[in-house]
């Protein structure tokens, strides 16, 4: 009983201290929950899939983010953000070896600080490419934006070990930069990974443009006894890479109408070995019939592979949503991906391939 007593002085002495010293970090738990039923057809060998999917339209995922005044304007901020699979509760459980999985915390894990001057961050942290990338969809898809970052190869979707800086918005221009170590010793500038994006925001006009270029020339040995450690690339085929894009959005009423260009250039993932260069193409058109339903169609072009979307939203509260979505791809020479992330059915080289998703979002 004694020593209980002591126990209990000593937590509310320093409970008092930590008050006296100023108020904790206020924390707040999120998340995106994207549950469906989707539809696939023939992929290569005949078969075609039914099954539940997840991530359709909104990536699941949980996380916490907090920040604490400490004073002279400046915040520290700091997020955790996990991957989440409601169809059997589990967290990411992709190879550990692959450049953006493996990871619990791999959609986030930074701290920082944040004020007048913008946001400074260390630690893993999304690709400031890809928050670009996304300016000329009208209606958010991972079913589209996704699959395009693959055709392109720019799917670097987070960066590791990476300082990433956010300017604050000047007259609606946003500026985000980041860099990625590459962590191996002697190696400062082989598998690092730059970042530089321009966002201009301002009434019915969103822009973009953006550069990411990657230098490879880590051996298979410096990548095997680094990756899912500390590196920011998978493998040494990541080779040196460079990757552009200009995008718009321009909304009026009820109508919203985005369009992009795209070019990679060096190694390509999903491409043939030959082909050192890439160029892509899209158009978004979204139109609200009502305050709640909305309904948009996309094209996209990877140099023959077509893809087109078409979605559906009806908002039923503010954070949940039921969407339906079909797309339908025709598989080129040059690219060879399936027509729903969530269902990640195998794709069919060469063909045409459909698939057909509804589901429900809710976030929190």
């Amino acid at each position: 009983m004694k020593k209980t007593l002591v126990a209990l002085a000593a937590l509310a002495a320093s409970t008092a201290a930590f008050a006296q010293a100023g108020p904790a970090s206020s924390v707040t738990l999120f998340g995106i929950m994207d549950v469906g039923v989707t539809n696939i057809d023939k992929n290569a060998a005949g078969a075609s899939f039914t099954g539940m999917t997840t991530s359709n339209v909104a990536s699941s995922q949980f996380g916490m983010r907090g920040s604490e005044n400490i004073g002279r304007g400046l915040r520290a901020i700091f997020e955790l953000t996990a991957d989440v699979d409601p169809n059997n509760g589990a967290f990411d459980g992709t190879a550990a070896n692959s450049m953006n999985s493996g990871a619990l915390f791999r959609r986030g894990a930074y701290v920082g600080l944040t004020g007048g001057f913008g946001q400074v961050t260390l630690g893993r942290r999304l690709n400031p490419f890809l928050i670009g990338a996304a300016v000329d969809q009208v209606h958010a898809a991972n079913s589209t934006q996704t699959a395009r970052a693959v055709a392109m190869g720019y799917a670097d979707f987070w960066t590791k070990n990476a300082i990433t800086y956010v300017s604050p918005s000047l007259s609606g221009l946003t500026v985000h930069l980041q860099h990625g170590m590459s962590n191996v010793a002697g190696r400062s500038s082989d598998g690092t990974m730059n970042a530089v994006v321009a966002v201009y925001s301002q009434g019915p006009l969103v822009a973009a443009v953006g550069y990411e270029k990657i230098d490879g020339g880590l051996t298979a040995a410096e990548v095997g006894a680094t990756t899912g450690v500390s590196t920011i690339v998978a493998s040494p085929a990541v080779g040196k890479k460079e990757a552009q894009y200009a995008n718009v959005r321009y909304t009026k009423g009820a109508l919203s109408v985005g369009a992009g260009v795209f070019q990679v250039k060096g190694a390509i993932a999903n491409s043939s070995a030959a082909k050192t260069t890439r160029d892509g193409s899209s158009v978004n058109v979204r139109y609200d019939l009502s305050k709640q339903a909305s309904a948009s169609v996309s094209f996209n072009d990877y140099e023959g592979t077509k893809v087109s979307t078409l979605q559906g939203r009806y908002i039923l509260s503010p954070r949940t949503s039921m969407y339906a979505l079909y797309q339908m791809i025709d598989n080129g020479k040059v690219t060879t991906f399936v027509p729903s992330w969530g269902g990640r059915a195998n794709p069919r080289p060469g063909g045409e391939q459909n698939a057909l998703s509804a589901g429900v979002i809710h976030s929190f």
